[in-house]
């Protein structure tokens, strides 16, 4: 009996290999559930180019935008278990959103087979370069001394601006008036103008910004400072200690995807995450590279739900 099950154990591992080098036999759809030309679309589109050469085949990204990524992501989980279907998802869609939203569906930690972290990306808070606000300290007092005066705003529900609203408020005590502006162009517009008091917007979208001289950076809400902001403090820095909001992304597959697929697209995601110019590219968009194991974004993914949960447990579901 021992040798016929190590004899079958044999089998399963040489179909398995087999699987993996045949994989794929037909192109590839990568679904962003971000709008086109988004510094998250243009890394999922960085790494389809990537995989297409690695893998042999075409990879094709599908645009699906809405609802924090739950669209994209709900399309995703419908699909095929092939490895024919990836989406590269925010942690909001996988977190946040499951919390917040009355209803999401899918289960991020049952309806997918993780493949790696991709990326992270801490937010900036910005403020109008008129702005009396020259700190995070001159933010936090100003809305002390007004309570419920103050507007900051971020660009949707679920997003890592939003869950940055919620820290700075529990861990520093104030009371403000929380602004949602999902069009990003009309984000940019009210922070410049000074329409909110200041805006959270992650570090790709709020280094352009503040190059181009139109807002100005208090403070960044990684745990270190990033290279794209290389003069703003963390708010560690500014006296507020134990806070990180930033954002990250990640490859995800259809749940009963073959475990061989999963392997190899995670081997080929490490080869591409390690060029160069790959890296260089990311960099400069304002991302930190992670190239993280299926396991670590599994337990990752759980991690930021059950602290969503806390985080928002007296806000009221969205519909």
């Amino acid at each position: 009996m021992h040798r016929v099950l190590l004899s079958i154990a044999a089998g399963l591992a040489l179909l398995g290999t087999a699987l993996a080098q045949d994989y794929p036999t037909k192109p590839i759809t990568l679904i962003s559930p971000f709008a086109q030309g988004a510094s998250s679309d243009i890394m999922a589109r960085q790494l389809a180019d990537g995989l297409a050469v690695a893998l042999g085949q075409k990879v094709s990204i599908k645009n699906v935008p809405g609802k924090s990524g739950v669209l994209g992501v709900s399309e995703a989980a419908k699909s095929e278990a092939d490895g024919n279907t990836l989406v590269l998802s925010g942690d909001a869609a996988l977190t946040t959103a499951t919390v917040l939203y009355e209803s999401v569906p899918y289960d991020p930690e049952t309806d997918f087979e993780p493949i790696s972290r991709i990326a992270s990306a801490p937010n900036a808070i910005l403020a109008a370069v008129a702005s009396p606000h020259k700190s995070l300290a001159d933010l936090v007092r100003a809305a002390k001394d007004k309570p419920g005066q103050l507007k900051l705003a971020h660009a949707g529900i679920g997003f890592s601006g939003h869950v940055g609203i919620e820290l700075l408020k529990q861990k520093s005590g104030i009371n403000v008036e929380v602004v949602v502006i999902t069009a990003l162009p009309e984000l940019q517009k009210a922070v410049a103008e000074g329409t909110v008091d200041a805006a959270f917007m992650t570090i790709p979208l709020a280094a352009t910004q503040v190059k181009e001289g139109k807002v100005r950076a208090i403070a960044v809400t990684g745990p270190v400072r990033t290279p794209a902001l290389a003069d703003v403090p963390t708010f560690a820095e500014a006296g507020i200690a134990g806070y990180d909001a930033s954002a990250w992304f990640a490859l995800l597959a259809p749940k009963g995807t073959p475990q061989p697929v999963i392997t190899r697209l995670h081997g080929e995601l490490v080869k591409i995450l390690a060029r160069p110019e790959v890296q260089q590219s990311l960099s400069g968009l304002g991302f930190v590279l992670i190239a993280g194991s299926p396991e670590e974004l599994k337990d990752n993914i759980k991690l930021r739900r059950s602290e969503a949960a806390l985080l928002f447990k007296d806000v009221a579901r969205v519909k």
